[in-house]
Order: structure tokens, then sequence, then C-alpha cells
């Protein structure tokens, strides 16, 4: 919640099995201190899991440094995830090219513009919305290679333009970055899939259940593409892990 001067969060950690909260927490910072108000939420929620919280911070998770374009940063990305007319995703351009103006030295604001400018294009099918989502992301990726979300973006608009190959080469570099990004994992592999390589489709696959044996959505995955093979028992085989 947004207060006169606060931004306010009650973080509560549920038992699913019991069906109740096991411990619960406020945080409470200054409206001028957003970067703390993300860390609080990050490190708090850490300490309730028991986990170990990994180093860095917001302002370096986020890529902008000023509360200001963050606000932008983070208003844009709300409105690309929740457009469905071209209006609302043009809104949604506005405020990153705002993010972007503020802070033009960063990647991460072009990286997202490019999502913002790809919505439009689904949505109102202007060929020159693609033209600019392909210019946005590979600026982003040539102004901050370390960044999942540019090659993300830079994949997702290369599919569109069925570069599935160039397609591969984005993807696979945003999972090396970010291996817990199931999304580009899973479009990665089904580009295998597109290439004709069912092997590495699988590979990449198995790659994900192999860290992280705990997510139900890699099985999801592997039982799809035996399926669409027509390996039914071998489909099965992966819904009843999954």
């Amino acid at each position: 919640d947004q207060h006169a001067d606060t931004f306010r969060a009650r973080l509560e950690l549920w038992s699913t099995a019991r069906g109740r909260v096991i411990s619960s927490r406020t945080i409470e910072t200054p409206v001028s201190q957003p970067f703390a108000f993300l860390d609080r939420l990050y490190f708090d929620t850490a300490d309730m899991l028991g986990l170990t919280p990994q180093n860095g911070d917001a302002a370096s998770e986020c890529g902008v440094r000023g509360a200001g374009t963050l606000r932008f940063l983070l208003q844009g990305i709300g409105r690309v995830r929740s457009a469905t007319t071209l209006e609302e995703a043009s809104g949604a351009v506005e405020d990153l090219e705002l993010a972007r103006r503020a802070e033009p030295e960063t990647g991460a604001t072009l990286a997202w513009l490019a999502a913002a400018q790809r919505r439009c294009y689904s949505l109102g099918s202007d060929p020159s919305w693609l033209d600019k989502a392909e210019i946005s992301a590979r600026e982003a990726v040539a102004r901050d290679s370390s960044r999942a979300e540019a090659y993300r973006n830079l994949g997702l608009v290369l599919l569109v333009r069925k570069d599935t190959p160039g397609a591969v080469v984005a993807f696979a570099r945003a999972c090396s970055l970010n291996p817990t990004d199931d999304e580009t994992c899973s479009r990665l592999g089904s580009a295998y899939g597109r290439l004709g390589d069912p092997e590495r489709e699988m590979a990449t696959y198995d790659a994900v259940v192999a860290s992280r044996p705990h997510c139900w959505q890699p099985y999801w995955w592997i039982a799809n593409a035996h399926y669409r093979s027509g390996h039914v028992p071998a489909s099965i085989r992966a819904f009843r892990e999954m």
C-alpha cells in the first residue's frame, strides 16, 4: 500500500498443508526511498523462508538508479503485462520512454521498451512497432550485455520475425544469465524443436530439471514434447512426475 508519505507491505508465510499463516511481518519505508522498500521486501522474505539472500540490491537488479526512473520503469512493466488494447500498450511505451530518457545510459529500460513495442505490434499489427522493438532490444544488449531481459526480448522479437536460429542464440544467452527464467528456458527448448533438433530441446528441459527438480513446469514441457513426437508412454511418465 502507498500512503501519503510511506510504502507499506505485509508479508505472510503460509502453510498450504495446514491452511494457516506461519509467520508475518510488516515493512514500511518512506516513499522517497523506493529502493530501500524493495530491498526490505527481498531480504525479509528470504529471512522468513530461512534462505540465504543473493548478493546485490534492488538498484542493480532493476538496472536503474533514480527513484523517478524506477517509478516509470515499474509502471511501464506493469502496463506491458496487463495491456489488452493498443492504447494500453502505447501507455506502457510512454512510461518506458520517460524512464529511458531519465537514464539513457542503461540497458534495462530499453529491454522493457522493446517488450512494450512488441506488445503494440501484437495488438495493432503495425510492422513499424516490430522494427522499433528490434532496434530497442539490440541497443539494450549493446548497452548492457549482462542483463537477461535484453536477450530475452531480442529473442522474442526474432521469433516473430521467424528468425529461429537468431532467437535460439538470444534465448540461450538469456538462460545462461538467468537459469531460473522458466519462460525463456521453455522458449529456448521449443525453438530447438522448431529447428528440428528434438535432442537439444529435451536436453534443455532436462538441464532445468537437474538444477531445480522441485519445479513442476519442466516436466510439463517434457510431457508435451514427448506427446507431440508421438511418444505417449514417455509423455505419461513426465505428467506423472509433474
